[in-house]
């Protein structure tokens, strides 16, 4: 559904950058896969503009990529990981800095733990790093204490809380390192969820419950839930490369690699410059001895994201020779 918010704040800014940088006042007609195609576009674009040393139109083409990308107030979010990807944590602090200030914006965990990573990569001082941390700290706190309590019977209310449930859950997988945690979280968020009239927050906590099960090992006999969850979620929208993402995992973790590679392909073409889709895909295409094309996905992944340590180390591990390409993979950022 198109959020009303968004939407009004988009094509104003739209009007402010010009030429062809312009939002077409038709944006709001735009499918999700529209959206988030163009918003790799914009965030190409205002990567090579800051390149090119114009910082305040790179600056308005990364406010409409986080627009356009908004999934559930998270847009913020997934460009900045990807400005850390293509190794910019300057500019990734100069956006979140101003994200956490936004209404509605800094009660997110995630944004205060990819601050936190953009702090450190720029080398800035633990203290802001340490404040981002407690901040993140104070949330999941707040998260964990809606657990256990009943669906509000508003809509607006109960939304909210399975979102942040839903960040809480995620921030303590991806940045604290306590799956166990954020399996509790992400059940919670589970649990809120309307199961008649699931809205896109409730396929996103299956999304990432089911992610979460299917990547801990100690949760292996898990894997059939994994699927399950994972599958609902993928039906709830087929063309959201994220939950295919988590839908290809459990796939490939519960053995099944041409599901999962049917699966992860049709989301990598949804999304071509997802350096963790390449390096899933490669991973998939190298447990089927594919190693010519696992080799091509992987060394996209590291085009994509050069620090990327486990895309590198399954390169690594493929067998020599290769064939050879024959045609490089083009090198956009986003």
């Amino acid at each position: 559904m198109v959020q009303i918010r968004v939407w009004g704040v988009l094509l104003v800014l739209g009007g402010c950058v010009w030429g062809c940088n312009a939002v077409p006042l038709t944006a709001a007609l735009w499918s999700d896969a529209e959206r988030r195609e163009e918003a790799a576009s914009y965030f190409n674009q205002g990567v090579r503009a800051q390149t090119d040393g114009d910082g305040e139109q790179a600056d308005r083409l990364l406010d409409l990529a986080v627009l356009l990308h908004d999934d559930d107030g998270e847009g913020a979010f997934y460009v900045a990981k990807r400005l850390l990807d293509a190794v910019k944590p300057d500019t990734a602090v100069l956006l979140l800095e101003k994200a956490t200030q936004e209404p509605g914006q800094g009660n997110n965990p995630l944004l205060y733990g990819v601050l936190a990573r953009a702090y450190t990569m720029h080398g800035q001082e633990k203290d802001r790093v340490e404040h981002c941390r407690k901040k993140a700290d104070e949330l999941v706190r707040a998260a964990q204490a809606l657990l256990g309590k009943p669906a509000s019977p508003s809509q607006q209310v109960r939304e909210a809380d399975v979102r942040l449930l839903l960040s809480a859950g995620r921030y303590c997988s991806e940045f604290d390192g306590d799956v166990d945690s954020a399996i509790v979280l992400l059940r919670g968020a589970v649990a809120l969820g309307d199961p008649n009239q699931p809205t896109r927050a409730d396929a996103r906590a299956r999304s990432f419950l089911g992610l979460t099960l299917a990547q801990n090992p100690r949760a292996a006999k898990r894997i059939d839930e994994a699927s399950h969850l994972t599958r609902l979620a993928a039906q709830y929208d087929p063309r959201n490369p994220d939950l295919l993402l988590a839908h290809g995992v459990a796939l490939l973790h519960g053995g099944d690699l041409s599901g999962a590679q049917r699966v992860l392909r049709e989301a990598t073409d949804l999304d071509p410059n997802n350096a963790e889709l390449h390096y899933l895909l490669g991973k998939t295409y190298a447990r089927q001895q594919l190693f010519a094309k696992a080799a091509l996905e992987l060394d996209r992944a590291l085009i994509l994201r050069p620090r990327y340590d486990q895309a590198a180390q399954e390169r690594k591990r493929l067998p020599k020779p290769l064939p050879v390409p024959v045609s490089a993979p083009e090198e956009d950022f986003y």
